[in-house]
């Protein structure tokens, strides 16, 4: 995004969040903080926290990567 900004989109029944860099980095600061805040907020079906590294997580977050589903509850 133009200003710095993420979209982080949750399931089909979850809305939006906005979310600065800034806010995300004093928020998570390690890969267990961001494997729990994608699979259990955002409510992604992600593999193994062991199986999956960190540029992984961060592509999520950014967008360069999606995610195939998400949790519906």
């Amino acid at each position: 995004m133009v200003d710095g900004s993420m979209q982080i989109n949750g399931g089909p029944t979850r809305q939006g969040v906005t979310v600065t860099p800034s806010e995300f980095g004093a928020k998570f600061k390690s890969k267990g903080e961001v494997y729990y805040f994608l699979t259990v907020e955002v409510g992604a079906y992600l593999p193994p926290k062991d199986a999956i590294s960190i540029y992984f997580l961060k592509d999520l977050i950014t967008g360069r990567r999606q995610c195939k589903s998400f949790f519906s509850l």
